[in-house]
């Protein structure tokens, strides 16, 4: 497989900052009103929030790093346990570190949410790729961000685990893996206890982060998702909505 660049050159300044030049990715705008409603905080000015996501993104280059794991899928046990907000706010985040470029992508093919959460209109995604409808490098979104690409959106695909498990998604993530040594590729995937998509992906990535939100999550939901999921895969969990004191 030889998939079209959606950058035509990397330049690295001399404080180490590496700088992408886009060339075929569509610029999108994103909705900084939608921004702030979603809590997408990882590109915005140092906050506590910020804070958070900052060492999260430095214990999972920490862990994922050391063995060269550069393809991570963030899922969740359940539906609505802030999943999709902690995947973007952590790929806007990890774009705002010197070392490497960032590839999100929403791997949800029945609730794409990634592209709504930022306040942008997609008709095409993943699933048109993998079907045939779509060449790759024409769904790759810049959102004016550097550092960060995006392919989201796309129409809702009933045969999900079917395309997931498709020859072409497993080509698509080896070039991926390959195409680029400073680049990570984030999943939004589907929450574990409610898709087997969710099993399908686990084989072809590198590192697994689950999110639970604190009062919500069951422990038995827990416990059934880490017997689907590899456990040498799981890189840590995040604890979203932790009462503050």
């Amino acid at each position: 497989m030889n998939i079209a660049i959606s950058r035509s050159e990397d330049k690295r300044r001399p404080d180490g900052w590496l700088s992408p030049v886009y060339g075929r990715s569509r610029k999108v705008s994103v909705d900084h009103k939608a921004l702030d409603r979603n809590r997408l905080v990882g590109y915005s000015q140092d906050t506590e929030a910020v804070e958070a996501f900052k060492i999260l993104r430095t214990k999972i280059l920490q862990v994922a790093g050391a063995g060269d794991r550069r393809v991570i899928m963030v899922t969740s046990p359940r539906q609505g346990e802030g999943k999709t907000m902690i995947t973007v706010n952590l790929a806007l985040t990890f774009a705002k570190e010197f070392r490497q470029t960032v590839l999100l992508i929403d791997g949800d093919l029945k609730n794409q949410n990634v592209h709504t959460c930022l306040g942008y209109e997609s008709e095409r995604g993943l699933g048109d790729y993998l079907y045939g409808q779509a060449k790759f490098e024409d769904l790759v979104a810049w959102p004016g961000i550097e550092k960060l690409t995006i392919v989201s959106g796309g129409s809702y695909r009933s045969e999900s685990a079917e395309l997931l498990n498709s020859p072409k998604m497993h080509e698509l993530m080896n070039d991926l893996r390959n195409r680029f040594r400073e680049r990570y590729v984030i999943i939004d995937a589907p929450a574990a206890l409610d898709s087997a998509d969710t099993n399908v992906l686990a084989p072809m990535v590198d590192g697994i982060v689950i999110v639970v939100q604190a009062g919500r999550t069951l422990k038995k939901d827990i416990s059934a998702a880490l017997k689907l999921l590899p456990t040498a895969k799981i890189l840590g969990f995040v604890v979203n909505r932790f009462p503050h004191k």
